[in-house]
């Protein structure tokens, strides 16, 4: 058989038991986060404390948001940021916030983040909004 051949052949052969472990390892891959989206789906959505960082009465005063979550920081590691916005926006008259690190620090350094808010206003149903770092969320109550 001429040498040609024979590598050819083995090529063939490598490139099958190459494939066939690639999508062994894809296969793996899909059903362990098939199983994890699963068991997620599967646990109680999370209830936020409603009215986090605010002083006095159960209820905050008119005008003021219910702020149920607020996470910071990239899809992987984040942050609970609901005490950090309540800071930031208690001696504010018009709560515009702007999207950054002191909000309860940098859970993801040297990556690019964002903001989740999700927050009611009185009277109204919930309200989710996004933003990147370093720029500005309006949560006023309109």
């Amino acid at each position: 058989m001429p040498p040609t051949l024979l590598l050819m052949g083995l090529a063939l052969l490598l490139n099958t038991s190459l494939a066939q472990a690639q999508s062994e390892a894809y296969r793996r891959g899909y059903e362990q986060g098939y199983a994890d989206g699963l068991a997620a789906a599967r646990q109680a959505p999370w209830q936020g404390e409603p009215n986090i960082g605010w002083s006095g009465p159960s209820t905050p005063p008119a005008g003021a948001i219910n702020l149920y979550e607020a996470r910071y920081g990239t899809a992987e590691r984040a942050c609970d940021a609901r005490a950090g916005i309540a800071r930031a926006l208690a001696n504010q008259p018009i709560p515009v916030l702007m999207v950054n690190n002191g909000l309860c620090g940098d859970p993801a350094p040297n990556q690019r983040k964002f903001l989740t808010v999700r927050y009611s206003c009185p009277g109204q149903g919930p309200v989710r909004q996004q933003a990147w770092e370093g720029q500005s969320l309006d949560l006023s109550c309109r």
